[in-house]
């Protein structure tokens, strides 16, 4: 489910796929690791983590535009975990659901992996933006100050018929922030983060 409305903001999502065609010969972020004998991707939590960390530092500098005042980044903290829970919770309400609501900070805090080292579950970006709108957590950051405006829930999953997939769950941006290309962007990051570690789609 998507925390956004309207045709403009359904992030294209069928394009992804495309994306991932356009990506192949991108050469800037490491791959996983891959046995030369089998061809399978091995994934490390560590590895993985860096792949996601350089590909949204490098989506932030080079597709969002200055003037969006957004920049992403992966939740690896405890603080990070309540702006995510938050977030989570505004997407609920915005679906008229927040009842349903049943995962816990402690949930997320072990499944994410966060401060220990359990493999981790999910992966969670933040969108961070800057010094205007409504936002949690805030940050310094180049330029300003930056909160919690949104969010993206993704985790690995595996296809009988392709294989290892990346699996989008939840995208959600506070509305004050949309129309800025910020979810396009963070749709071509996943496809690169998908690319990069060996998933079929």
């Amino acid at each position: 489910m998507f925390g956004l409305n309207g045709e403009s903001e359904e992030i294209e999502v069928r394009k992804v796929v495309g994306m991932l065609d356009i990506l192949q010969n991108e050469k800037s972020i490491p791959r996983a690791r891959t046995p030369s004998t089998s061809g399978a991707v091995i994934l490390r939590k560590e590895e993985v983590r860096k792949i996601v960390d350089d590909t949204l530092a490098k989506i932030s500098k080079t597709l969002l535009p200055e003037k969006a005042k957004l920049r992403f980044r992966r939740a690896s903290s405890l603080e990070d975990v309540d702006n995510m829970m938050k977030q989570i919770r505004d997407l609920a309400e915005f679906e008229r659901a927040l009842e349903c609501v049943r995962t816990t900070k402690e949930e997320l805090v072990m499944d994410g992996g966060i401060g220990n080292e359990n493999e981790p579950k999910y992966y969670c970006v933040l969108i961070e933006g800057e010094g205007e709108g409504e936002g949690e957590g805030e940050g310094e950051g180049e330029g300003g100050t930056y909160s919690t405006v949104g969010f993206a829930f993704f985790f690995f999953n595996y296809c009988t018929w392709e294989g290892r997939v990346l699996y989008l769950e939840d995208l959600h941006i506070n509305e004050s922030f949309r129309k800025r290309g910020g979810g396009k962007a963070l749709m071509k990051a996943l496809a690169m983060v998908a690319k990069k570690t060996g998933c079929k789609r």
